[in-house]
């Protein structure tokens, strides 16, 4: 772990320590050209960059890149949000698994709130449907938080990067396979992001940056443990069949868990969420959490974002595997009869 400001030129020297000869970038496109010219230029090996194109990172765009690559990799640098780092790791998965080999892998994310950079799996999608893969050799081996990366983000990026760290930051607390010690960074992370994100939306502070990079680092650490919930196994569909960015999809079903999750959920687990939200009892929460998006600038409901969305089919589409993880089971009726009351 590096961190601090233009930490991001520490890369070459890691590279050069480690006798790398043969360097992927994976660089998203907002990426300022200069910074990757000027590593470039430092960098006395083969330097080959990709920048992913925009959207779903879906296999069938990411299996060409393996061809395009001139020489095997012996080092992949990830620049980016949550999307590039994940496309970084499905790259290195398929190198394990075709050719047997394991690059260097750092990750050096420009936005706060993936928590990809903490964990050892990625979220990649085969058409519609989200694939996960996971593996302990896919989590960074040097992780660089350069909080100048944040300087030009945009305030709607911020925000649906930000209120993702939130809700991984909740999920992994009432998680049910929470541990002692993903409570402990889930806890530190929530405490920060309801405190800071609606500030940093707008803000241009270096210290509300830091804050911010280290929080989303540590709701990744959460859920590298716990993985998501329920919030997370309705989201892919949202994103998937109607182009919402996933941390806004992923917050419109917050509000909702609140109030499914109360009768299954382990009291004290809930009761330091909402401790940290300033609430005490689930009703509260969901009223606080909601206003909480709204604060972010984000939407609460399908007609705010102007799409319709057939409840049935939504919820046809859930993702099984994290959904398993959820406190309470999946009801259909149960959960239909929320969506229709609460994000219709």
């Amino acid at each position: 772990m590096i961190i601090g400001e233009n930490s991001i030129e520490r890369t070459i020297a890691i590279l050069t320590e480690r006798n790398c000869q043969q360097v992927l970038f994976t660089a998203g496109q907002v990426l300022d050209p200069s910074l990757l010219q000027k590593l470039k230029k430092s960098f006395a090996g083969n330097m080959q960059v990709i920048y992913p194109s925009a959207g779903l990172p879906r296999m069938e765009s990411i299996l060409p890149y393996l061809n395009q690559l001139n020489k095997h990799p012996d080092a992949i640098v990830a620049i980016g949000g949550g999307r590039v780092l994940d496309i970084a790791k499905y790259l290195i998965y398929l190198l394990m698994q075709k050719r047997n080999e394991l690059p260097f892998f750092i990750a050096i994310p420009s936005t706060a709130g993936s928590g990809s950079e903490a964990t050892p799996f990625a979220a990649i999608y085969e058409g519609t449907l989200k694939k996960s893969f996971s593996a302990h050799q896919l989590l960074p081996r040097v992780v660089l938080l350069d909080h100048e990366l944040l300087d030009t983000l945009p305030p709607g990026q911020r925000a649906v990067s930000g209120i993702d760290a939130v809700c991984h930051s909740i999920e992994s607390i009432w998680n049910k396979y929470a541990t002692g010690e993903s409570v402990q960074y889930a806890a530190e992370a929530l405490k920060i992001l309801w405190k800071e994100l609606p500030l940093f939306i707008t803000a241009t502070d270096v210290e509300r940056r830091k804050k911010m990079q280290w929080a989303a680092y540590l709701s990744g650490k959460a859920i590298a443990i716990t993985k998501t919930t329920g919030c997370h196994a309705l989201s892919y569909y949202l994103t998937a069949v109607h182009g919402v960015a996933h941390g806004q999809a992923v917050a419109l079903f917050l509000p909702a868990f609140f109030l499914y999750n109360q009768k299954d959920a382990d009291e004290g687990k809930m009761n330091s969420i909402y401790e940290i939200m300033g609430v005490n009892n689930s009703e509260a929460a969901c009223l606080a959490s909601r206003r909480f998006i709204l604060d972010c600038g984000l939407a609460n409901t399908f007609s705010e974002l102007n799409i319709q969305v057939q409840t049935d089919e939504l919820l046809h589409s859930v993702n099984t595997e994290r959904f398993d993880n959820n406190p309470s089971p999946f009801e259909h009726s149960r959960l239909r009869q929320l969506i229709l009351s609460n994000i219709i």
